[in-house]
């Protein structure tokens, strides 16, 4: 969106740093001086997975050029313009307003997928939400083929590899979505619409987020830290 919001306004460039701290830089040297803005996901890990900061090569980008997006600067998220997810403080909102939903179900189930480039900050969102509102929960790294779901259950999954396995293990045993067990999937999509009668999905809004940078770029937009919109999308597997 942020290329069809900009339209015949802008040429863009697109660069993948794939989460390497090393490669931005490398980016940089090549490229520094080569436009008028930047739009930086600075989502960076080491090599054993453990999340990085990149706060030195960051500010060599002039910050009169610099846009974040997606989300903010570990330690420094309000010193940069662009728009960004809260990934704690949004699974705690968003929990929270399904919670009517939640309470049907003896236990919360996070998956949070082990060796993944998941922000780990969704794990303290999760278990701050638990703690506040009195839920028996459990973070596991992912769904055992050979490990019967448990009535009562509801899952909050990130990987669609689990997602599958939870809607397959459900007919298998004869467990009924949104009554028996629950499911919520990050990350909205159209096929999780028909998917089991209807998946519940919590989702950043990425169209939003594309169109308030490339706004922030044209100058219709303030050039602040914006927090993206998060919700829950309610269907029948809750």
């Amino acid at each position: 969106s942020i290329v069809e919001t900009l339209g015949a306004q802008a040429t863009v460039d697109l660069y993948i740093h794939h989460y390497n701290r090393n490669l931005l830089e490398d980016l940089l040297e090549q490229n520094l001086g080569n436009y008028n803005y930047y739009v930086l996901a600075p989502h960076f890990f080491d090599q054993d997975g453990h999340p990085e900061t990149a706060y030195d090569l960051i500010k060599r980008i002039p910050k009169d050029k610099l846009l974040i997006i997606d989300r903010g600067v570990k330690d420094h998220e309000n010193e940069f313009p662009g728009v960004y997810q809260d990934f704690a403080k949004d699974i705690f909102e968003v929990l929270e307003s399904g919670i009517t939903h939640l309470r049907k179900y003896q236990r919360l189930i996070l998956v949070f997928p082990k060796g993944e480039l998941y922000p780990i900050e969704i794990m303290d969102g999760f278990k701050r939400f638990c703690f506040f509102h009195d839920f028996k929960n459990l973070i596991v790294d992912g769904v055992d083929d050979d490990e019967p779901l448990d009535e009562g259950d509801c899952h909050i999954v990130l990987a669609e590899s689990d997602l599958v396995n939870i809607v397959k293990k459900s007919r298998e045993q004869l467990l009924r979505l949104g009554r028996d067990v629950g499911v919520i999937s990050y990350n909205d999509t159209p096929l999780k619409e028909i998917l089991a009668e209807g998946i519940t999905t919590i989702s950043t809004d990425f169209q939003s987020m594309g169109k308030t940078i490339a706004e922030q770029i044209m100058g219709a937009e303030d050039r602040i830290p914006i927090k993206n919109p998060f919700r829950m999308t309610l269907r029948k597997s809750l």
